[in-house]
């Protein structure tokens, strides 16, 4: 391979790399947006449900949430807390 040929090459790849990024970083702001906009009661109450057996499909349809909010809504409520086992494994 050229070396212009190696350059058109990796400049092409430069730019499909930051459009998917770019894209990846608008979907997420879009998703985050939507987070934000839904009442803090309906995220409550998806946890609720979520809690009391429902799957996750079926709490977000039950709340009328797109699949990539209530997946958000999720990750935003999950807490990761270090303590020492009373137990060894």
């Amino acid at each position: 391979m050229t070396k212009s040929a190696r350059k058109y090459a990796d400049d092409f790849l430069a730019s499909i790399k930051e459009k998917v990024e770019r894209e990846r970083d608008e979907r997420q702001r879009l998703i985050r947006e939507k987070v934000i906009n839904t009442p803090k009661e309906t995220r409550q109450k998806l946890l609720d449900l979520i809690r009391s057996g429902k799957t996750l499909g079926e709490a977000g349809k039950e709340c009328g949430l797109e699949f990539d909010v209530y997946c958000q809504i999720l990750t935003d409520n999950i807490e990761n807390t270090k303590y020492l086992r009373m137990e060894a494994i």
